[in-house]
């Protein structure tokens, strides 16, 4: 079976590329023997030069796992036996913008089956009337859909009048990520990932290592920075390598949050943008972590929570029960196709 997935496959976002791969490697495990990533265009790039600049030299970053990990890109034009749309943020307008349509699957011929895993609207309420239509349309149109957090559930059936299923982040399917990353020693860490670099919560973090007796490490960090740790632009292998090695995580990313449960890591989370926190807090709730999640660096650091550790023998339970629930979903959806 010839399956296509549709995805930020060119973002150079950790996030982005190993969710990709992860449901990738699922898709194989269930019998897509023929996994490609149809090449969709995002939006427009930032006319700024530096912009321009930073992304080519971040490309770098991520050129070698793409061509080494990731299925072979093709054109839209190249028909599919399955469409697979998800994970990621595929069906928040702000990101896809004037290409909405694309990520709903408009331009997938009707004889062919589509399904979303881990669609994500990003937002925990749906504020885009002039999509209504063309989302629910679509929607009618697919065979099953599984979305990432359960206010993904509530838009489907509130705004669509569509029934869908919460399943985990692609990312959280897989148990072993050894083939792509190179361990390193265990380090005394604090591995920090953040987008807001601002000086107000680079000095809350130095204050949070001081208070949990770590090293601060920032990583994707270009910039000498007085005590703490700087690691410019790390490969996909690297930035796992760091956080699977420190001691414990503080990141902004929904994924970096994935990965520290992932590797069984202490950590503290934040929102990068407020509004968006809903995929976070889905989770850390549906895993009994609420109490990991802080509106701030500040409010971490002035808890006791962050001293404490996790028990993760109570939160992989829960975690291998969502996988298997995530993975008879995807086994459900794909048969009958016809190759």
């Amino acid at each position: 079976m010839n399956t296509g997935i549709i995805t930020f496959h060119g973002a150079n976002n950790y996030g982005a590329v190993l969710q990709c791969y992860a449901l990738a490697e699922a898709l194989k495990s269930l019998g897509s023997n023929g996994v490609t990533i149809i090449d969709l265009p995002l939006h427009g790039k930032s006319n700024s030069w530096r912009a321009a600049l930073r992304n080519k030299v971040l490309s770098l970053s991520f050129s070698a796992f793409r061509s080494d990990f990731l299925p072979v890109i093709v054109a839209k034009e190249e028909k599919q036996s399955l469409y697979v749309f998800g994970s990621d943020q595929v069906w928040n307008p702000q990101i896809t913008k004037n290409n909405t349509g694309l990520f709903w699957g408009d331009w997938v011929d009707s004889s062919i089956p589509k399904i979303s895993y881990a669609a994500s609207f990003g937002l925990s309420s749906w504020d885009f009337p002039e999509y209504t239509g063309l989302a629910k349309k679509q929607l009618k149109t697919y065979r099953a859909v599984g979305v990432r957090e359960s206010t993904g559930v509530d838009i489907c059936k509130d705004e669509f009048s569509i029934d869908a299923e919460q399943v985990i982040d692609p990312t959280l399917l897989l148990t072993d990520y050894r083939a792509v990353f190179k361990k390193r020693a265990p380090e005394k860490n604090l591995v920090c990932y953040i987008f807001g670099k601002n000086e107000k919560n680079l000095e809350e973090l130095k204050l949070v290592a001081f208070k949990v007796d770590l090293k601060p490490v920032l990583l994707n960090d270009f910039r000498w920075r007085k005590g703490i740790k700087s690691v410019p632009f790390p490969t996909v292998s690297t930035w796992l390598s760091y956080l699977e090695s420190g001691q414990m995580i503080l990141t902004d990313s929904f994924h970096c949050m994935v990965f520290s449960i992932i590797f069984r890591k202490d950590f503290i989370a934040i929102p990068a943008i407020p509004e968006r926190a809903g995929r976070m807090l889905s989770l850390l709730s549906e895993l009994g972590l609420e109490s990991r999640f802080f509106n701030d660096i500040s409010e971490a650091r002035k808890s006791d929570v962050i001293t404490q550790s996790i028990d993760y023998a109570l939160v992989h339970r829960k975690l291998n029960a969502l996988r298997k629930s995530s993975l008879d979903f995807l086994q459900r959806s794909l048969d009958g196709v016809e190759c």
